[in-house]
């Protein structure tokens, strides 16, 4: 979509192509007039929510052997 990975690279699961070039760069003294302006953090909802909040729900203990986003410790508990 942007470039910066080719089709032979995803083939190869490395970088075999020199990337693109960034059309437009953020210097570092920039980063904190960008943070604080904000930008939109809303994105189209494709279901409706399963849970609404205050609801008891449990999380699944289950072991995958890749990465997940629920941390280990929270495996199987209980919350709201």
């Amino acid at each position: 979509r942007h470039g910066f990975v080719s089709d032979r690279d995803l083939a190869a699961g490395k970088a075999v192509d020199p990337a693109a070039t960034p059309k437009r760069v953020l210097k570092a003294e920039n980063v904190p007039a960008v943070l604080a302006k904000g930008g939109p953090c809303d994105r189209p909802i494709a279901a409706p929510a399963r849970f609404k909040a205050g609801d008891i729900v449990r999380t699944k203990n289950f072991h995958p052997t890749g990465h997940t986003r629920l941390p280990r410790y929270a495996r199987g508990k209980q919350g709201t």
